[in-house]
């Protein structure tokens, strides 16, 4: 393209230069761009990076139940985590009241003269623990297990146990005013000088429960089976009785054989006296 005759050597080898910055500009200039436009497409993920590095990390722990033991409240510092568990743990007079405790596992604890009042504790394990006392009025206890446990005196005022396990459990002078225990089994329970008034206990089973002085005035029992109860100055008041099975076996309507609800854990001696 040049004519080396006309031009000197440096003037050839400066043009030369020219001539190839100069065709080679619009590849690097193309280049230029793309990397400023791929900088600032990648700012963002860079600045955020550490915030994914973050939630991966979370996301590759493994959920575990949170598990205490011991003597003081330092074991609830957080009670609302999943499956909680605080076992044989000294709570008496603390205050769990308008929490969600779901799920959560108190088994052997000492909750006497604790508030739960307006508190969820669908399917809480209260097993073998001292609720002697305690507030749980206005709480929704359904499928709670409540097998052993003492609840002398216990406020159960309005409380939601539907399907509730109470085996064995001992709620003297327990006040159950307009509670809630449709199907619920307390099969051998101590309800002596409970109040049940205005309570339901549709289908709720009461095999062998000690119901002496109890106050189920009002209650609403159909299809309750108390059979091989003990019910001495129990008063039935204004009580729908219908289908209920008696301490006897005998039901409110000829024809009626069995309870609604069958617990094969329920240990009945057949041969034993009941009510008198």
């Amino acid at each position: 393209m040049f004519n080396q005759g006309l031009i000197t050597d440096p003037q050839f080898y400066f043009l030369r230069q020219l001539f190839i910055i100069g065709s080679a500009w619009p590849m690097k200039l193309n280049f230029l761009l793309t990397l400023l436009i791929l900088s600032a497409a990648m700012t963002p993920l860079l600045v955020r990076l550490p915030q994914v590095n973050k939630a991966l990390s979370k996301s590759r722990t493994p959920a575990t139940a949170t598990t205490q033991r011991g003597n003081s409240l330092d074991a609830m510092t957080d009670p609302q985590q999943p499956n909680y568990t605080c076992v044989s743990c000294d709570l008496r007079g603390e205050d769990f009241s308008n929490q969600d405790l779901s799920r959560a596992n108190f088994f052997g604890s000492d909750l006497r003269g604790a508030d739960f009042s307006n508190s969820l504790l669908i399917n809480t394990v209260f097993r073998e623990t001292k609720l002697d006392e305690a507030d749980l009025s206005y709480t929704n206890m359904r499928g709670a297990d409540l097998e052993e446990a003492s609840l002398v005196k216990a406020n159960l005022r309005n409380a939601k146990i539907l399907q509730g396990s109470l085996e064995y459990s001992n709620l003297e002078k327990a006040d159950l005013t307009n509670a809630e225990l449709r199907d619920a089994n307390l099969c051998s329970a101590r309800l002596v000088n409970s109040t049940f008034k205005n309570a339901s206990l549709y289908g709720t089973i009461l095999r062998a429960a000690d119901m002496s002085g109890a106050n189920f005035s009002q209650a609403y029992m159909r299809y309750a089976d108390m059979y091989n109860a003990v019910t001495r100055g129990t008063r039935f008041d204004q009580a729908d009785m219908a289908f209920v099975t008696y301490p006897d076996g005998s039901t409110a309507h000829e024809g009626y054989i069995n309870s609604i609800n069958q617990f094969a854990d329920c240990n009945i001696d057949d041969e034993s006296s009941s009510s008198e």
